[in-house]
C-alpha cells in the first residue's frame, strides 16, 4: 500500500493505492491474483486510483532494482521506485518487502563512491538526486495533468503538490541528510572508514523510512530548539491540511482557494538553519 493510508492519513475520500510486489518468478496465477485485490479494493474504496495506471497492477522488484536512470527509467517506474522507500506499507510477505527495500538501497548507497569516500557531507547523492528528480515529476505531472483532465481536480491537485507531495519530497531529503547529521565526527570517520561496517548506514537508513513522511519531518523538527517555530508552523499547517480533505464539505473549491492563498511552506531556510546549528 501507498499513498495517504500508508502515511496514517487516510480519509473518507481517500483512494487505495496499492501494488502487488512480485520479487522472485513470474507466474501465470499472478494475473488472477492482480484482479482478485482490484475487485476487494474496488469494493471498499471511495473513488479508483488514478487513471495512469501507476498503481492497482502487479510490479516486478527486478525493475525496481536495476532500472535506475537511464531511458528505461520511466516515470512510473520511477514513482514506485522512491514511493516504495517514502511512503509504502506491506500486506502480506515482510520479508519479500524488506528484501526489496534492502536491495534498492543497496543500489543506490553502495554505487555512490562520493558517500563513502568524499571528505565532505555524508549525504548519499544519488539518492537524493533521484528524490529531487521525483520531485520534478511530479511538478511537471501537475502541469500536465489539467490538459488530459480537461482542468477538473486543479485545486486539490495543487493543494496536495504543495502539502503532501512536498512532504514527500522534504523527508527523502531530510532522510539523506540524517546519514551525516546523526553521527558525531568520530563516529563518521570509523562508520565510513571502514568498508564492513557499510551495512549498518544502510541498516540505519532503511529504518528512517519505516516511519511516515510526517514522522521523519517532525523527529528532525522536535530535536532542535531552534526550529520550534518552524515545527509549530509546519505541524499546523499540515494538521489543518489533512482536516480539510477529511471534511466532504470543506474540500468544496471555494473552501480549498482559500488555503490556496495563504503562504506555502518555506522550507528554504530550514536546512541552512539546520546544517549551520548542527556545524556550531
Amino acid at each position: 500500500m501507498s499513498g495517504s493510508l500508508a502515511r496514517d492519513e487516510f480519509t473518507d475520500g481517500s483512494d487505495i493505492d496499492w501494488t502487488l510486489l512480485i520479487d522472485g518468478l513470474s507466474d501465470p496465477g499472478h494475473y488472477a491474483l492482480t484482479n482478485k485485490i482490484d475487485e476487494i479494493i474496488r469494493g471498499i474504496a471511495a473513488k479508483p486510483v488514478g487513471r495512469e495506471g501507476t498503481f492497482s497492477t502487479m510490479v516486478f522488484s527486478h525493475d525496481l532494482v536495476h532500472q535506475i536512470g537511464g531511458d528505461v527509467d520511466t516515470n512510473k517506474n520511477t514513482t514506485r521506485r522512491l514511493l516504495l522507500l517514502l511512503e509504502s506499507r506491506v500486506v502480506g510477505r515482510e520479508d519479500a518487502y524488506r528484501r526489496v527495500v534492502r536491495n534498492i538501497l543497496n543500489r543506490y548507497l553502495l554505487e555512490d563512491r562520493g558517500f563513502w569516500r568524499g571528505s565532505g557531507h555524508r549525504v548519499p547523492r544519488f539518492l537524493q538526486n533521484d528524490f529531487a528528480r521525483y520531485w520534478r515529476t511530479m511538478a511537471v505531472d501537475f502541469a500536465y495533468k489539467p490538459r488530459t483532465r480537461s482542468g477538473k481536480g486543479w485545486a486539490i491537485r495543487n493543494i496536495k503538490l504543495r502539502m503532501s507531495r512536498k512532504l514527500i519530497y522534504v523527508s527523502g531529503l531530510l532522510a539523506c541528510f540524517r546519514c551525516h547529521l546523526e553521527y558525531s565526527p568520530g563516529e563518521r570517520a570509523k562508520l565510513f572508514g571502514d568498508s564492513n561496517r557499510r551495512q549498518e548506514v544502510i541498516e540505519h537508513l532503511e529504518a528512517m523510512f519505516r516511519l511516515t513522511p510526517l514522522e521523519i519531518v517532525a523527529s528532525v523538527l522536535t530535536r532542535y530548539p531552534h526550529l520550534d517555530e518552524t515545527a509549530k508552523k509546519i505541524l499546523s499547517s499540515y494538521d489543518e491540511f489533512v482536516g480539510i480533505l477529511s471534511d466532504a464539505s470543506a474540500r468544496a473549491h471555494r473552501c480549498v482557494s482559500t488555503i490556496l492563498r495563504q503562504p506555502a511552506w518555506e522550507f528554504s531556510e530550514f536546512f541552512p538553519r539546520l546544517m549551520v546549528e548542527k556545524a556550531g
